[in-house]
C-alpha cells in the first residue's frame, strides 16, 4: 500500500504498535506474534478531535452467511489522533445497534432500539491506533442473530441500523441506514439493491 493511501486495513498481526507501552507475544511456528498490550485501568477522554463512522457496502446479507458488516473509522481533524484504548480484536472496537424495519415504516423508532452488545475477546489487548489527518481504519462485525433467520427465497428481512465506538477515550456514531436479509438462492437472481443510499440521521 502506498504511503499516501487514504485507507489503513488492520489484520491481527499486521497492526501497527505505537507508543511505548508493554507489548505482550506468543510463540508461534513461524517465530513470536504480538498480542498487544494489557489494558489500563482507565482511559482518559480525547479533546479536539473529529472522527466519521460510515457503514460501507450495498448493505445486502444473506441468511446463513455470517453477517458481517463493514465500517470505516476516518479522521476528519487537521492533526493526528492517537487511541491507546483501541482493541487489538478489530470487531471489539464497534457496537451495533438494530431494530426491526416493518411494512409502513418510514423511520424508525428512537425508543427500540436493541444494542447487540457483546463481551471483547479476553484477555481484551489493545494495540494503539494512530490516524493521520484524513486517514482510515476498516473495522468489519458481525451480526449473530442473521445466520439464525430463515428466509423464503424471493423475499426478505431489513433492519435499521446504527454503530457506534465501544469505547471511552473517543466516541462516533454512524447515520442509520437500512440492511436487507434474503436467501442465499437468491443472489443468482437480479433482486432489488439494498436501500443503500437512505439514511435517516444518527
Amino acid at each position: 500500500m502506498k504511503r499516501t493511501a487514504k485507507t489503513i486495513v488492520f489484520l491481527g498481526a499486521a497492526l501497527l504498535l505505537l507508543g511505548a507501552g508493554c507489548v505482550i507475544h506468543e510463540e508461534t511456528r513461524a517465530g513470536k506474534r504480538a498480542l498487544g498490550e494489557k489494558a489500563k485501568d482507565r482511559y482518559a477522554p480525547l479533546k479536539g478531535y473529529r472522527l466519521k463512522l460510515d457503514m460501507v457496502g450495498n448493505g445486502m446479507l444473506y441468511a446463513g452467511e455470517g453477517g458481517l458488516l463493514t465500517f470505516t473509522l476516518e479522521n476528519c481533524g487537521n492533526k493526528r489522533l492517537d487511541i491507546d484504548e483501541w482493541y487489538s480484536n478489530e470487531s471489539d472496537n464497534i457496537v451495533i445497534s438494530c431494530q426491526n424495519y416493518l411494512p409502513g415504516m418510514t423511520t424508525f423508532d428512537p425508543a427500540a432500539w436493541v444494542k447487540l452488545e457483546t463481551p471483547p475477546r479476553q484477555p481484551p489487548w489493545r494495540f494503539p491506533l494512530q490516524l493521520a489527518p484524513g486517514n482510515k481504519v476498516t473495522v468489519s462485525k458481525a451480526l449473530p442473530f442473521v445466520d439464525k433467520l430463515a428466509i423464503t427465497p424471493g423475499s426478505e428481512r431489513r433492519y435499521f441500523i446504527r454503530a457506534e465506538l465501544a469505547l471511552k477515550s473517543v466516541s462516533a456514531a454512524s447515520r442509520v441506514t437500512v440492511i436487507s436479509v434474503r436467501n442465499p438462492a437468491d443472489r443468482r437472481k437480479k433482486a432489488a439493491p439494498a436501500e443503500k443510499s437512505r439514511h435517516f440521521g444518527r
